[in-house]
């Protein structure tokens, strides 16, 4: 979960909620993704952005009907992300 709380977000794109988790490291990127996918979670597929930055960013998302189910396999401890987290839980965003 630090890596969550270091190089995640729960934000709203589209009207959807959404975690999305990213950073240069394909790695450990890859390497979350795949924990993830291990432990029933469905993910997108991972990205990368060549455009915008001066090295690669790699980047997967987790869309809401999963967030009960992330948020027992990850202790978040970032307040803020905690907090919409549980919000996007209850289903309180639109």
């Amino acid at each position: 979960s630090a890596i969550f709380d270091d190089e995640g977000s729960v934000t709203i794109r589209n009207k959807y909620a959404q975690i999305f988790v990213g950073m240069n490291n394909e790695r450990i990127v890859n390497d979350m993704q795949n924990w993830l996918i291990k432990n029933g979670i469905k993910t997108s597929k991972l990205c990368v952005d060549t455009k915008f930055r001066k090295n690669n960013f790699y980047y997967f998302y987790v869309f809401g009907k999963q967030f009960k189910d992330i948020s027992r396999l990850l202790d978040v401890r970032h307040e803020k992300k905690l907090k919409k987290l549980k919000t996007f839980i209850r289903g309180d965003y639109l």
